[in-house]
């Protein structure tokens, strides 16, 4: 072969393969940038409520309490997510410091450690919320039975809640995780209108989890918390309360097929020009978006329903959102309507809705009298105040815009 020929070949091959690592290192650099949220770790504080009517769930056929509590607290540790170990409190009217391994005591919980005669959600948040730190997630594990006082009734309690959950919201971007776990109770209920009822079955044990909003997107990730030991998927539910202040990260990745075509703004990973849709036999147009939505405390099932998302526009909705093997999602921007002439400009917003807490009549007993397999009374005022402390404001709970020039 000519000597001159192989240089000119050697030297193509040899920029070829540097713009193919440019490439690469291109990709890896965006999706590191997309990836780079809060990741801290930290401070575990587990509050469990120890009025007499929650051994039934401890002294419970299943044991789902300490199961869950047990992989909940070793998971967090073992993973990393925790700073140092857990804290572990006993609370009802006081807040009781248990020392030692948080753990060993889920282990070896005793009767007598539930003795505390009376506890009031209102009052028992309030000395979470008020003890709550900047870098702490906070466990509250309650049965949530409302129980009357000489001011408090049913229609004061939302409020009181929602008071709460404001005062919590507003000490930073915080936001509310309740979980009602399925779990086997055998012990006393202690009922509002006849006192305390023997009871052998099932009732919904809840669990709040209070924290950053992008510590509890870890949670939600990293833990798969509806996985965890002791949780039956079969009457399961979540329900996210959520304040963000910031833009979802995105971009735009040319790698990725979608349907028509566009161009790249240099510069801009969040703007795309010339965009034509495609004609023939599929007809429309589609753009495959980077975004990190794990930023959002929200499970795949709710991130991957297309009808949880809006966009500012009439000419565009979301077709599709698929996770990604790296912990980012592709969401599929479209034409509303894929027979359009062209693709309109302008800037468009896709939004994530504000979920509302659809299940709460589920497990919810309007009655207060003899126990009901499933259900808990007064539930619903607590959940609705908690919902209506994060409803103040926006709509939507988070969004990220995409400029079509």
């Amino acid at each position: 072969m000519n000597k001159a020929l192989l240089a000119v070949l050697t030297l193509g091959l040899g920029v070829g393969l540097l713009t193919i690592g440019a490439c690469s290192d291109r990709k890896k650099k965006e999706t590191t940038e997309l990836m780079e949220v809060k990741k801290d770790p930290f401070t575990l504080k587990v509050y469990l409520e120890n009025s007499g009517s929650l051994w039934g769930y401890v002294n419970g056929t299943h044991r789902e309490y300490g199961n869950f509590l047990h992989d909940l607290i070793s998971s967090a540790t073992s993973s990393k997510l925790v700073k140092d170990s857990a804290q572990l409190f006993f609370i009802n009217t006081v807040v009781t410091p248990v020392p030692g391994d948080a753990v060993a005591h889920i282990d070896h919980l005793r009767k007598e450690q539930f003795s505390a005669q009376t506890s009031q959600m209102i009052d028992m948040l309030g000395m979470i919320v008020d003890a709550h730190q900047p870098g702490d997630v906070s466990v509250f594990v309650s049965d949530c039975i409302f129980t009357s006082g000489s001011s408090l009734t049913t229609e004061n309690l939302s409020t009181g809640i929602k008071d709460k959950m404001m005062a919590f919201k507003n000490k930073g971007e915080n936001s509310v995780l309740v979980y009602a776990l399925p779990a086997s109770f055998k012990g006393k209920y202690y009922s509002p209108k006849l006192g305390g009822q023997k009871f052998d079955g099932e009732r919904p044990l809840y669990v709040w989890m209070l924290g950053d909003t992008k510590a509890l997107a870890r949670i939600v990730h990293e833990l798969n918390v509806e996985k965890l030991n002791g949780v039956q998927q079969n009457g399961f539910q979540e329900f996210a309360a959520v304040q963000t202040n910031d833009e979802l990260p995105f971009s735009v990745d040319k790698s990725l097929k979608g349907l028509g075509s566009y161009g790249l703004v240099k510069g801009d990973k969040h703007a795309i020009k010339k965009a034509r849709p495609a004609d023939g036999r599929r007809a429309g147009f589609e753009l495959p978006l980077v975004v990190n939505l794990s930023v959002l405390p929200f499970n795949d099932a709710f991130l991957q329903d297309v009808s949880n998302y809006t966009t500012s526009s009439e000419a565009f909705e979301v077709a599709r959102v698929e996770p990604t093997s790296n912990g980012l999602y592709k969401l599929t921007l479209c034409l509303a309507n894929p027979n359009a002439p062209g693709v309109p400009k302008g800037k468009v917003t896709v939004s994530v809705k504000r979920p509302s807490c659809s299940w709460v009549d589920v497990v919810s007993d309007t009655d207060g009298g003899a126990p009901v397999e499933g259900r808990t009374f007064g539930v619903q005022h607590m959940l609705n105040g908690l919902q209506s402390a994060y409803e103040q404001g926006n709509a939507d709970v988070a969004k990220f815009t995409l400029d079509i020039q």
